[in-house]
């Protein structure tokens, strides 16, 4: 799709020139009502090519992980060959820019992830979090290697779906591969970013409580130690993942995540662990985790 817009652009141009060499013979002819004509289109074209092309993919989005206690943002960005991209908050202030510069610059850039630090709750409760990151439309702006103008914005929000609720639950052993299944109950209701309990943790409540609007899109579950990392993509109406029996060893520990992801991009993360038989005990696998 680039090279076919970057080819389009180019015969534009040519035409265009052909035009201006045309035209003062064509006046000649037909007097001063053709350069009025050819100002009109001209104008035409330079509306079409100021406007900013969307791009492939933008994401700007929320991640909360219930377990460690902690909140950031993550980025994604894809398309060909660009050389810029600058990131402004509803407020229009520039919250991100890059550059590639020398040989990089003129190689082109391509996809670009990145997540910010992520303080634990105590340091950055959620609700001064979201102060730093209103609510709102953020603009991406880029330019690509071939001069076309990229332009999307991304809708933010702040609806932080709460934790799934996951099992098996941390040390438990597992005397047969076959008994690794992973099970999570529904999300049904947001973190309210002001109420926490006495433990200082946060609590869920009704989306409608807070004027908001709640769609998981998808339930994500990953399982991994030094030997394996699966990554499985569920829909909204899945609570549970069989773990592979033969990607699994004996006597072994393994992490696993359940990702609750909301139609925003927002996502909660439930962390657990789990060990394989015969051998390990239930404190042996706590140790091995601690041991980490």
């Amino acid at each position: 799709m680039t090279h076919t817009q970057g080819k389009n652009k180019e015969m534009k141009r040519y035409f265009r020139m052909l035009a201006v060499l045309l035209i003062p013979v064509v006046a000649l002819i037909l007097g001063t009502a053709v350069p009025e004509l050819w100002a009109g289109n001209h104008d035409d074209d330079d509306d079409e090519d100021d406007d900013g092309q969307p791009f492939k993919d933008a994401e700007f989005f929320i991640e909360y992980n219930s377990t460690a206690g902690d909140t950031g943002v993550q980025v994604f960005l894809d398309d060909d060959n660009w050389r810029r991209i600058t990131i402004s908050d509803p407020n229009d202030k520039t919250l991100f820019m890059v550059k590639g510069k020398s040989t990089l610059g003129r190689q082109g850039l391509t996809e670009l992830f990145f997540e910010s630090v992520e303080p634990e709750l105590a340091e950055l409760p959620i609700v001064k979090f979201l102060k730093r990151f209103p609510e709102g439309d953020y603009e991406f702006e880029w330019i690509r290697n071939d001069g076309i103008d990229l332009e999307s914005e991304v809708e933010f929000t702040h609806v932080i779906p709460c934790a799934p609720e996951a099992r098996p639950e941390n040390g438990t052993v597992l005397r047969r591969k076959s008994d690794a299944v992973i099970t999570w109950r529904d999300v049904t209701e947001v973190v309210d970013p002001v109420a926490t309990d006495a433990a200082g943790e946060t609590v869920c409540t009704d989306p409608e409580d807070l004027d908001q609007d709640l769609e998981i899109d998808i339930y994500q579950v990953i399982v991994e130690n030094s030997d394996i990392h699966l990554i499985v993509d569920l829909t909204s109406d899945d609570r549970a993942m069989t773990v592979p029996p033969e990607l699994l060893r004996k006597n072994t520990l393994y992490i696993y995540e359940v990702l609750a992801k909301e139609e925003s991009g927002n996502q909660t993360i439930t962390e657990g662990f789990f060990c394989t038989g015969p051998r390990l005990s239930e404190e042996d696998c706590v140790t091995l985790f601690e041991e980490m």
